[in-house]
């Protein structure tokens, strides 16, 4: 994946949410982000990736 900002729209983003807590998710490089719990998804090759077995801990930057 290049190192760009993946191209959602700002109607699907307002979509996806956090399956783990229903909070609204926001971009960040090339992950959805959780703020709020510290949960990332990745988005692989411009797909949103929202499962919770893919989820990252965004703080300790490895799989929950």
């Amino acid at each position: 994946m290049k190192n760009e900002t993946p191209l959602i729209s700002d109607d699907l983003l307002r979509l996806i949410v956090c399956p783990q807590s229903g909070i609204s998710l926001e971009i960040d490089g090339d992950l959805l982000v959780n703020a709020k719990d510290s949960i990332g998804y990745p988005i692989v090759d411009g797909i949103p990736v929202v499962d919770p077995k893919c989820a990252i801990d965004i703080l300790q930057n490895h799989p929950r």
